[in-house]
C-alpha cells in the first residue's frame, strides 16, 4: 500500500506541470519510466525473482562501447 502511495505522490507532483507545459512526449517517458520502476519495486516487494538492472544496462550498451572502442583506437 505504501508503494502505491508513493508512485502517486510522484505522480500528483510531477505529472500536472508537464501537461500544463504541453510537454507530451516527456510525459510519455515519465510514465513509462515510472510503470518500469512501479513493476520492478511491486516485484522486489512480492520476493519475485528480478533480473539484475544492471546487467541489462550492460547487454544494451556493450555494442555502443565496442562500436565507440573501434572509432577511437
Amino acid at each position: 500500500m505504501l508503494l502505491v502511495l508513493l508512485f502517486a505522490a510522484v505522480t500528483l507532483l510531477e505529472a500536472p506541470g508537464l501537461v500544463r507545459r504541453r510537454m507530451y512526449r516527456e510525459l510519455a517517458a515519465f510514465l513509462g519510466l515510472l510503470a518500469v520502476a512501479m513493476v520492478y519495486s511491486f516485484g522486489l516487494a512480492l520476493h519475485w525473482s528480478l533480473p539484475n538492472p544492471a546487467k541489462i544496462t550492460e547487454a544494451v550498451f556493450r555494442p555502443v562501447n565496442k562500436i565507440l572502442e573501434r572509432l577511437l583506437t
